[in-house]
């Protein structure tokens, strides 16, 4: 009755109703944006107790009048959609902001709620979620109109890069000073999911520092577009063309109908998946090497690191540390989250559908005795070709490394214990970069299979790097069909497009000229190292693995944004890199006649 009652007597409202709701977007994104900036402030720089009152007022203010605004925002521009999610959200979120805090301004009282709502770290987060909130209303594609979605990706990963680089040179970020080459290289390898460090995490960096490290890893993993689209969808309600178009190339999905579902489904499953590690691995410590507080702040930092393929670890020699490096149950968790976080999310759909029409037939037949329809043809072949390329990697490199390293780095281990490394070793080089072994007494050969195991990478729209294993697999499947003399290669009784063969090749061929180039141009700035540890190190970041020979932090400022670009190409991708450059080609009304071409 009082929206009626308004739009009744004041009919312009109505008519700028429009004007209104984007005014107050954009007033609402500046000034949570100031208080962002406030809040960084605070935070990564050290205040003086008067200071601290301040800024604490300035929070309460801030907070009660966004509150207010938010109100507002359901009362007068939510008219027309009162039970959406959206107008909700505001709702909700406005009155307890607004009841909080503006009572306890008025009131004079601590809390009305609760004392956790007036902690120092619960306003700075709470700053923060504002702004990641009135940030996902804003439709920065139309700012973004003449780009492809190659260049909004690099665009975005960059900025999100340079940002997480300022924020790692925060006084409170680090035990000590460190110069910006040295945070920008952090910055890139936590967002690039890599894990080669020139600073190390446990002591070069505070809690602080190690929490900035944590959500670049997050946000890299998925990609910054992908949680605001998905704050998006609570705070703003809709989706452009635009904004689905580039969603759509980020998360491979053929249909744009379906964008919002699928985005809903891998937030929901990372969340799933990396909750479920939390647990599994704060179970799995050992009670006499962590506390309560320490085991659960390893097991966050590991669990999220795994499934982001990221590899970082809070300790100085990483899983080699001795409160873990025997755990043989810790090991084998990180190694599944690898695995899932590497898997790719085309698959973890796919699957996902195949497990629920398995589960409908089932309740359809058993329980509504209807007639039994088979789920025939709904494991598409990308995810067959994923998980059998993935289950030989992760055997065959098992195996061999078993084989390797029996007489070196697993000499002293039972039988258990070198099994379980042996898996890890088979996993973590395909873009992880967790070592649980000494990785100074690796044999030359189980260097060598690292090394291809790192070119090779992870499955395509994934959390890692790398060529890719479909990249891989075709390759093969190439190399077998000109064997056999066949005109086109043929897999579960099904054709791949002579395209991907090309794009495979393509991959291939600029990911040797890429590594070639980067490890060539290092050994001429620093010809005092071997060539082979070079050349690990590029294969290392090119495929966003992590895995040192110790070579890294002795680098110089040249070499170091050597392997910055190796990473940033790495995890972007050959192909799409290339596309930055490339417009949409046009139709040829023509084709030129064919010709041989000797190749022996």
């Amino acid at each position: 009755m009082l929206i009626n009652f308004i739009t009744r007597h004041l009919p312009w409202l109505r008519r700028s109703e429009g004007i209104l709701r984007s005014g107050t977007d954009y007033s609402l994104f500046f000034i949570s944006l100031f208080a962002f900036g406030i809040a960084v402030w605070d935070t990564g720089f050290p205040q003086s107790e008067r200071t601290q009152l301040i800024l604490d007022f300035f929070y309460k203010v801030y907070f009660a009048g966004n509150g207010l605004f938010y109100v507002s925002r359901y009362l007068l521009l939510f008219r027309h959609h009162k039970l959406s999610l959206v107008a909700i959200t505001n709702l909700l979120l406005g009155a307890v902001l607004l009841f909080e805090y503006s009572l306890s301004l008025i009131l004079g009282r601590p809390y009305i709620l609760g004392s956790f709502f007036h902690l120092s770290s619960v306003y700075k987060t709470i700053t923060a979620l504002l702004f990641i909130f009135e940030l996902s209303r804003l439709d920065f594609f139309r700012f973004f109109a003449k780009l492809n979605p190659p260049q909004i990706f690099i665009i975005s990963f960059g900025s999100i890069i340079l940002t997480g680089a300022l924020f790692l040179m925060m006084p409170q970020a680090t035990t000590q000073h460190i110069y910006f080459i040295d945070a920008f290289f952090t910055a890139t390898s936590a967002v690039c999911v890599t894990g080669l460090t020139v600073v190390d995490t446990a002591t070069g960096f505070t809690m602080l520092g190690k929490a900035i490290i944590l959500a670049l890893i997050q946000i890299g993993g998925l990609g910054i577009m992908t949680f605001t689209s998905f704050f998006a969808v609570f705070f703003k309600g809709t989706q452009t063309f635009r904004e689905k178009q580039v969603l759509q190339e980020w998360l491979n999905d053929p249909s744009l109908a379906s964008i919002r579902h699928t985005l809903s489904k891998v937030v929901l499953f990372m969340l799933l998946v990396e909750c479920t590690g939390i647990i599994l691995i704060y179970l799995s410590l050992d009670p006499q090497h962590f506390e309560k507080a320490q085991g659960f702040r390893f097991a966050v930092f590991h669990a999220i690191s795994a499934f982001c393929n990221a590899g970082f670890s809070t300790y100085s020699d990483n899983l080699f540390n001795y409160r873990v490096r025997d755990n043989t149950a810790v090991l084998y968790i990180i190694s599944s989250l690898i695995v899932i976080g590497g898997i790719g999310f085309p698959v973890v759909l796919n699957l996902y559908d195949l497990v629920k029409a398995k589960l409908r037939n089932y309740y359809e037949k058993r329980i509504k005795r209807f007639r039994y329809v088979p789920a025939f043809g709904l494991l598409n072949i990308n995810t067959r070709l994923v998980l059998i390329t993935t289950f030989i990697l992760i055997i065959g490199a098992a195996f061999f490394f078993y084989v390797f390293e029996n007489n070196h780095s697993l000499r002293e281990m039972p039988l258990s214990q070198k099994i379980a490394h042996s898996f890890l070793g088979a996993i973590t080089p395909r873009t992880a970069g967790f070592n649980a072994v000494n990785m100074s007494l690796l044999s030359s050969p189980a260097i060598l299979m690292t090394m291809a195991l790192m070119w090779i990478g992870a499955s395509p729209v994934s959390t890692g790097g790398g060529i890719k294993t479909t990249t891989f697999a075709v390759a093969l499947l190439n190399l077998s069909k000109i064997i056999k003399g066949k005109e086109r290669i043929e897999i579960f009784k099904r054709a791949i497009d002579p395209n991907a063969v090309g794009r495979a090749f393509a991959i291939m061929f600029f990911s040797f000229i890429i590594l070639g180039v980067g490890a060539f141009t290092i050994y001429l700035i620093e010809p005092h190292i071997s060539m082979l540890k070079i050349a690990f190190e590029c294969f290392s970041a090119y495929g966003t693995v992590g895995l040192s020979l110790g070579i890294t932090p002795l680098l110089t400022t040249t070499s170091k944004m050597i392997l910055v670009l190796l990473m940033f190409f790495g995890r972007m991708g050959t192909i799409t890199l290339l596309m930055v450059f490339v417009s949409h080609p046009k139709s040829r009304p023509y084709r030129y006649p064919s010709d041989t071409i000797v190749i022996t």
